[in-house]
């Protein structure tokens, strides 16, 4: 296993074909300063170099994923509208390269994500939440409004009156509502760890094309017509028939045994 610390604020791990990044500052609620953006976006790029099969993004600490901007930062600075521009720059560059890479994405939330954390949370294509997992957008409380794409997320995953709730009112979201709501994927009563580590290895014994194909597919398809979609998964299909992956998982599939993926 390959590991870097970044800035004492991020931790990446290149395993295999899994590719961790933690967010280490845990005795900060592993709240965002400008180093820790920083590291954020120096993260991601490790991550699309490493060309991980899967990326799993979690924490360090009880009880919190992250509760966004560090706002002692903030209240420190000279000119707070420099650095939070900046500080905003550096996470927002690491999300678009997290969701433009190919590998699926797996985020793991054991407690709070609040503010930028919240969006960091969405990031992931399968949300995995502890049962006292819960999230609060809290920007406005605090004079701010939103940013890490989370008016963008939260308008597309739960539209227009609940995401004006959520970032107006700044209510807290049980991780049984979020998951109600659509916000995560599954809320794993025990054992969260060992549960997104079952789903990581899982995802990485999985086929490279076929996983991230079907990602793109997901991804686009709210932007797209019916028909212009079903032409994308009649391409996308035929082409995965014909290669390597998709020859061998169709014959372990009549074989009745497990493939064996590139």
């Amino acid at each position: 296993m390959t590991q870097h610390e970044l800035r004492d604020r991020i931790r990446v791990e290149i395993d295999g074909g899994v590719a961790r990044l933690v967010l280490a500052r845990p005795d900060r609620r592993n709240a965002l300063d400008l180093d820790g953006a920083l590291a954020l976006r120096d993260a991601a790029e490790l991550i699309v170099a490493a060309a991980p099969r899967v990326v799993h993004v979690r924490s360090d600490g009880e009880g919190v994923f992250s509760v966004g901007g560090d706002l002692d930062a903030f209240a420190a600075s000279d000119s707070p509208a420099g650095l939070v521009g900046d500080i905003a720059g550096g996470v927002h560059a690491a999300v678009v390269m997290l969701r433009e890479q190919r590998a699926p994405i797996v985020t793991e939330v054991a407690g709070v994500a609040a503010g930028g954390g919240f969006g960091l949370a969405l990031v992931g294509d399968i949300v995995l939440a502890g049962p006292g997992a819960w999230f609060r957008a809290s920007y406005t409380a605090g004079g701010l409004s939103p940013d890490v794409g989370l008016t963008w997320l939260l308008r597309h995953l739960v539209g227009r009156p609940r995401a004006m709730d959520v970032v107006l009112t700044n209510r807290r979201i049980s991780a049984d509502e979020a998951a109600a709501w659509g916000l995560v994927s599954r809320v794993v009563a025990d054992d969260l760890a060992g549960a997104a580590a079952a789903l990581v290895a899982e995802l990485a014994t999985g086929s490279r094309g076929a996983l991230s194909a079907s990602r793109g597919l997901v991804e686009a398809a709210g932007n797209r017509p019916l028909a212009d979609q079903l032409a994308a998964e009649q391409a996308s299909i035929s082409e995965l028939a014909g290669s390597v992956d998709g020859r061998e998982g169709v014959r372990a599939f009549v074989d009745k045994r497990v493939p064996h993926f590139r």
